[in-house]
């Protein structure tokens, strides 16, 4: 028995001795080299890249630590955070996630939803347009401001803000038109009552709601009139445009490739205009068909044309074309005129010897009668003297963007003191009216000082 607190002493011992071992700090054998690195992570950062099995840069020892795959980043983002950027890698549907579409998409769009390989370009005059083809069956405009709701496509497109029709219409004949004259305008107003021609300018712009948004339908139309409101025939092509929305920094213009009929002169003007309205309807769900397929390519949705104004307006403007008031008045032709003095001492008199006339025909309509000058000349404040008379020009008229240069002598002595006035008339033989009448006025040396397109 003696035995046993001996072997109690002996196991506490041991005990003891066991918990002072591991509580005890291990101390690096002196043979073992520190290592400077980090340890080696299983999900490195980008920066550093996998460490697994690098070769120390101190011992270049290779570490035999397997490593797992490292844990894509985005997996480590705090499922509570947004982060400050992310990468959209799917493709956004058209009229969806996109801001913006090029051009180069436009035009593939509209090549393959009008079933044609248009051959897309521009030119000078409208520099920011691009046409599909000679007939403009399809323009893309494109707007350098940023069209970022309905009612800055409104403010842009519709016809009240956007000079659409000078892109379509024969410019050069529309600007033979003219505001009527009054009494006040013309000496010869009895006359001009007779001869003018009265055109109506009649617009029209409507709203139309689409499956993908909406676009605007336009309307010009020129018909001549009377003061009885009778339909006398056209002035000029009738034309339809439709207006479709492409994004903030384009619109497009579709326009139907169709022939307008060619009614004869009869009833009133609203019997054609119901004419017109049947004979558009034919064509007018087809381009609506491809507004709508091309609303849903461009990058919009319905949305952007839920607050958009419902569009429907008419505007008629008055106008008048008249022979004589667009051939002495409104024309592109150029005359001028000078002349070779001699200065005598007796009386200070300068003596017209002879006069240089020139004419340029810059306007878009060819001359084609035959042209006679008449030169009337008033010296000083006397009594005007014609002093060149139905001289001959040419006798097939002048054809546009053409000049001519002539030389005369007076007919008669032309001598003055201090100015002489020249009054310049070109006249057909046919025609009554003459081509821009002009006055110049020259002072004792013969230079020009003045100069005033009249009425004659």
């Amino acid at each position: 028995m003696k035995s046993t607190p001996i072997l109690i002493i002996t196991l506490l011992i041991t005990v003891i001795l066991l918990t002072a071992a591991c509580s005890s700090p291990t101390v690096p054998s002196s043979s073992t080299q520190p290592s400077i690195l980090p340890t080696t992570n299983s999900n490195p950062s980008p920066a550093t890249g996998n460490n697994c099995n690098q070769a120390n840069p101190i011992t270049q020892n290779t570490s035999s630590q397997s490593c797992a795959l490292p844990t894509p980043i985005k997996d480590n983002i705090d499922q509570n955070s947004t982060p400050a950027s992310t990468e959209n890698t799917t493709e956004p549907e058209f009229g969806q996630l996109q801001t913006d579409y090029t051009i180069l998409e436009i035009e593939n769009s509209i090549n393959e939803i009008f079933g044609e390989s248009f051959a897309y370009h521009q030119n000078d005059e409208f520099p920011s347009l691009i046409f599909g083809n000679a007939r403009k069956s399809v323009i893309i405009a494109q707007v350098k401001e940023n069209i970022g709701d309905e009612q800055e496509f409104l403010a842009y497109a519709t016809a009240s803000n956007y000079d659409l029709a000078s892109a379509y219409q024969n410019n050069s004949l529309i600007a033979t038109l003219h505001v009527p004259l009054t009494s006040a305008d013309t000496k010869y107003f009895k006359e001009y009552q007779n001869s003018k021609d009265i055109v109506l300018k009649i617009e029209k712009e409507q709203s139309i709601d689409l499956n993908n948004g909406r676009v605007l339908e336009y309307q010009l139309q020129y018909l001549k009139t009377d003061e009885f409101n009778n339909y006398k025939g056209r002035y000029a092509p009738s034309i339809v445009v439709y207006k479709v929305y492409c994004g903030p920094h384009a619109i497009l213009f579709l326009k139907p490739d169709w022939i307008e009929t060619e009614r004869s002169s009869g009833g009133t003007i609203q019997d054609e205009q119901n004419n017109f309205m049947d004979e558009i309807s034919h064509m007018r769900k087809d381009m609506l068909s491809k507004s709508d397929k091309l609303l849903k390519k461009c990058p919009v949705t319905y949305s952007f044309f839920e607050e958009m104004q419902d569009i429907n307006t008419e505007k008629t403007t008055k106008l008048a074309y008249d022979r004589r008031i667009y051939w002495e008045r409104m024309a592109n032709v150029n005359l001028a005129a000078t002349i070779n003095i001699k200065n005598t001492e007796y009386r200070n008199i300068s003596l017209v010897k002879q006069i240089e006339f020139s004419m340029t025909n810059n306007d878009a309509y060819s001359i084609r009668d035959e042209l006679y000058l008449d030169i009337i000349a008033q010296a000083d404040s006397g009594a005007e003297k014609m002093i060149i008379s139905n001289k001959l020009l040419k006798s097939n008229g002048i054809s546009s963007q053409e000049s001519l240069e002539r030389s005369y002598v007076p007919e008669f002595d032309t001598q003055y003191q201090d100015t002489l006035k020249l009054k310049i008339l070109v006249h057909r033989t046919k025609n009554i009216e003459n081509i821009k009448p002009i006055i110049f006025t020259y002072n004792r040396d013969g230079k020009i000082i003045d100069q005033q397109q009249v009425e004659y």
